[in-house]
């Protein structure tokens, strides 16, 4: 997230603003991913934005990959997602110690981005001399049949790595300058602004059906038995749903540099660190629960609450630990 929309030292606005856009997006998703079992809306907030959330992130990581510091980028994602892990772990022991599980070598929670990430790139790396449209081809077919192994899953992040992997590496082949070129033109972002709002519009009409596919963009499931016959299908037309969706949702950002906007879109992996653990106290807590189960109305206010906790974690002194591990990694020589 930090750092991958350099080039030759010089930011570039327009990736920073995708990247704002993209973090209120993982922490409305956050927020109400929690509390979809017990509401429609929610529901239909989830799936407005986990189609192309995470793999969006993804796939611009993949666009700004360099084939160098492999080992101090990889050491430095590892390190930050076992932080966070094990700040999460210190968190349940407090708030849920009954419930408390540590598993070193398996994630299915927040730490697992950065674990992905890894992957993507030391992967990429080591196919770096082979032919990137073969590999991209072979890792959507694995990505679509990868669903049918029930021994895939969390150990590793393997599953995620496996369905994820094509987006990062799509951005490894895309000319980024010629996606700017494309989202400053206008009718690209109308035609953007149309798709975009007729997705939002599908996934309240269509909710409880859009719904069943929910499994399906985590990344980290086996099919379940109703998608399973046609698991790879379903599969493949999630896949341009997520692509369909984040080409949409890119075309909309503003390319110019905006207050506050862009800064913020530069500080996105520390907000994602510590986002989880003030959500996660605040949901332990139960104070939320209490005041915003009362109308529908308060429930949907609840959302607005990603505001307060982007402001705060924006803030530089939440720039420790991530920034602190991030280059202390790139100055080790390995």
């Amino acid at each position: 997230m930090q750092g991958i929309t350099v080039e030759h030292g010089k930011r570039v606005a327009y990736w920073d603003n995708v990247k704002f856009f993209l973090i209120v997006t993982v922490v409305v998703g956050h927020l109400a991913g929690s509390y979809c079992s017990s509401s429609t809306a929610y529901k239909s907030v989830f799936m407005m934005i986990w189609p192309y959330h995470m793999p969006l992130f993804i796939f611009i990581s993949g666009l700004f990959h360099k084939n160098e510091k492999i080992a101090q980028k990889c050491t430095g994602f590892v390190m930050i997602g076992l932080l966070l892990k094990i700040a999460m772990f210190v968190m349940d022991l407090v708030t849920d110690y009954d419930n408390a599980v540590f598993s070193l070598f398996s994630e299915k929670a927040a730490p697992w981005f950065m674990f992905v990430l890894a992957e993507d790139i030391l992967c990429t790396y080591l196919l770096r001399n082979v032919d990137k449209r073969f590999v991209l081809a072979v890792s959507i077919i694995l990505g679509c049949f990868s669903g049918y192994d029930t021994q895939l899953g969390d150990f590793l992040c393997v599953s995620r790595f496996i369905v994820y992997y094509p987006f990062y590496l799509l951005g490894t082949i895309i000319d980024r300058q010629s996606l700017e070129q494309i989202a400053a033109k206008k009718p690209v972002k109308i035609a953007g602004l149309l798709v975009f709002a007729a997705w939002c519009v599908l996934c309240v009409l269509y909710v409880d059906k859009l719904y069943l596919l929910r499994h399906l963009f985590t990344g980290r499931n086996a099919f379940k038995d109703y998608v399973r016959p046609y698991g790879c299908f379903a599969r493949l037309f999630c896949y341009g749903v997520t692509t369909v969706t984040g080409c949409a949702f890119m075309a909309m950002v503003p390319l110019k540099k905006l207050p506050f906007v862009t800064t913020c879109g530069q500080r996105t992996l520390q907000i994602y660190f510590w986002h989880i653990l003030i959500w996660g106290l605040l949901e332990a807590s139960g104070i939320w629960m209490i005041i915003f189960s009362q109308s529908a109305v308060l429930k949907m206010v609840y959302l607005l609450f990603c505001i307060p906790i982007i402001l705060l974690t924006y803030c530089k002194v939440f720039q420790f630990p991530t920034n602190t591990i991030q280059q202390y990694c790139s100055r080790l020589k390995f």
